[in-house]
Parts: C-alpha cells; structure tokens; sequence
C-alpha cells in the first residue's frame, strides 16, 4: 500500500529493493498477537483516501484492514 509519495515517484513502495510483507507474533496456541506491516503506508492511505490521486484499490484495502484491527481489538 503506497503512501502519498506514488504521485511524485510512481513507487508503489517507500525504498528501492524493498517488498512490503507481513510479520506476527504468535501466542502458544498460535493465535497472532501482533501484526507488523513493513514498507507499507496505511495512515497515508486512510489519510489521502478522499483525493482522486490516490487510487480507490488501496483506500479500500487499508480500510479493511483498518475493520479487521478494530473489530480484533473491540472483541478481545
């Protein structure tokens, strides 16, 4: 999920060389406890989601990974 920067570089990602990528830390029955978003931008995408510029697929993925984190939180 690019952040704002995309309008000026065209870089869906923050550095050359670099994938975003998911990472967890699990509890003992291996339930993730900590979710880790590397090399992506979901306050941009939550921020800049109202501007043209930024393209609706990634508005609506940040906002539903924004639903999974908040009902996750709200319920445990």
């Amino acid at each position: 999920m690019p952040g704002a920067q995309y309008w000026r570089s065209g870089r869906t990602y923050e550095q050359d060389g670099y994938t975003a990528k998911w990472a967890g830390i699990s509890d003992d029955k291996g339930r993730v406890m900590v979710a880790i978003c590397h090399n992506m931008d979901l306050g941009d995408a939550w921020e800049w989601s109202d501007d043209p510029r930024y393209e609706e697929k990634w508005a609506s993925l940040a906002y539903r990974i924004a639903m999974d984190y908040f009902t996750y939180d709200l319920t445990h």
